[in-house]
This record gives C-alpha cells, sequence and structure tokens, in this order.
C-alpha cells in the first residue's frame, strides 16, 4: 500500500510476474482518524490468491476490503 499513481502500479505489476512475484495494489480509502481507528476501506488490484493470503492481516487496518480485480483494479 502506498501513494503511487495508477500507472506505477501497473509498472510494479509487470515487473513482479516477470519475477514470478505477486503484485497486489491497494487503494485505501480513509482519513487518518479514520485509519487510527482502524476503520480504513481497503480496495485491492491483481492475483486473487495473493490478495486472499494477505487478507489476515487487513482487520488490524480497516473495518472493510474489497477485491476488485485484475492489477489497477484498485484504483478504479
Amino acid at each position: 500500500m502506498s501513494t503511487v499513481a495508477p500507472e506505477t502500479s501497473l509498472h510494479l505489476s509487470r515487473a513482479g510476474h516477470e519475477r514470478g512475484i505477486p503484485v497486489l495494489d491497494v487503494a485505501i480509502s480513509g482519513s487518518t482518524p479514520v485509519a487510527e481507528s482502524g476503520a480504513l476501506t481497503l480496495f485491492g488490484g491483481g492475483d486473487r490468491k495473493a490478495f486472499e493470503a494477505v487478507a489476515p492481516i487487513f482487520p488490524v487496518i480497516a473495518r472493510q476490503w474489497f477485491y476488485m480485480g485484475p492489477s489497477g483494479s484498485g484504483w478504479q
């Protein structure tokens, strides 16, 4: 999770794919107070299995999270 342009996420996804590394882009919705209370909303794009593998950490920072589709979909 980072504040980067969607094009950067797509570039990282392609680079990871070329090396056999799954990459997710996860857009975050919420303000600082929402983040501090662990109530963010996450929108993920990338490999679905990778999303499901890391989903157990989401409850620490988010109230809800959604898999949106392939890389770049988290930004839509």
